[in-house]
């Protein structure tokens, strides 16, 4: 693609610079027509950080067809470290009236105000007419700005909340897993103290804080389960061992028929220690169970 070129006139020096690909109604922002006494009056603002961009956009603005028929072409210009100048183009002062403008903005770039000639003199009214387009051209670029923000902040708000949900809906899989093995926990104390089991229930559906609530009366419950479990095994070593000695006591009496050696050597002597052994295995046994149950949680 033949790339065509022009020359603009900075001091003494000619410039030539390439058009460029983005158009000037795709970079710039332009104002509401204002018509008096047969002069119209037209701004756009074209924002920018880049001062080398500068002859770019002047140069858009000179080869313009739509303003090709104007009659002047009043540009202001303003970029970081205080680079900034205009240019009034046969229309004195309006130079600086438009970088005025972009200074009480606070905006960087370029604004051209553009005027066809009505043929009257229209006196010092021209220069409110100038500021104003100039004016709406940079307050369109804000609201633009803005939109995108709102927008951003939209998104923000949204991928926050997805993941706020996603962490939500992780942390209550979480807990349902924790009171289904809470649960199984209970039904095997409930089941070794011949307790009623607790109904399988979907806790799907829940709430985290209901879910909460339901862990610590399930950790409340194992807690009382085992006491109870091992007060119960207490009871029936201490059962046992009675037991022992009674008969003990009793073989010792007068008139009990005492098994002959022969015969005794068959069977075997229990003695406290045993008892309590014997006793102490369903304990045993049930805690295992637990353990390996809680190991799953």
């Amino acid at each position: 693609m033949n790339k065509r070129q022009s020359q603009l006139k900075f001091g003494n020096e000619g410039i030539s610079l390439a058009v460029p690909k983005q158009s000037l109604q795709e970079c710039s922002y332009m104002s509401n027509l204002i018509t008096d006494r047969e002069s119209t009056f037209l701004s756009y603002f074209v924002p920018s950080k880049d001062p080398k961009m500068l002859p770019v956009y002047r140069f858009m603005f000179q080869e313009s067809a739509d303003l090709k028929h104007c009659n002047h072409k009043m540009q202001a210009w303003r970029f970081p470290n205080e680079i900034e100048a205009f240019n009034d183009d046969g229309e004195e002062y309006s130079g600086q009236k438009l970088l005025n403008v972009l200074r009480k903005e606070d905006v960087y770039g370029m604004v051209v105000c553009v005027r066809w000639y009505g043929g009257q003199l229209l006196g010092p009214v021209r220069f409110q007419h100038i500021t104003i387009t100039a004016k709406q051209s940079i307050d369109k670029y804000k609201s633009v700005l803005e939109e995108e923000r709102k927008k951003q902040l939209l998104r923000t708000e949204t991928g926050l909340l997805r993941q706020s949900s996603s962490r939500s809906s992780s942390l209550l899989d979480q807990r349902i897993r924790q009171i289904t093995a809470k649960d199984k926990t209970v039904n095997l104390l409930r089941k070794t103290l011949n307790r009623p089991l607790l109904h399988e229930v979907d806790y799907h559906g829940k709430s985290l804080e209901i879910l909460d609530m339901l862990l610590q009366s399930r950790n409340s419950m194992i807690s009382s389960l085992r006491s109870e479990l091992q007060e119960k095994n207490q009871k029936d070593k201490k059962k046992e061992v009675n037991k022992l000695e009674e008969k003990m006591t009793n073989a010792k009496e007068p008139n009990v028929n005492v098994p002959s050696m022969k015969a005794s050597s068959a069977i075997s002597v229990e003695t406290p220690e045993t008892i309590e052994s014997e006793a102490s295995v369903d304990h045993k046994e049930a805690s295992k169970i637990i353990k390996d149950v809680e190991k799953e949680e």
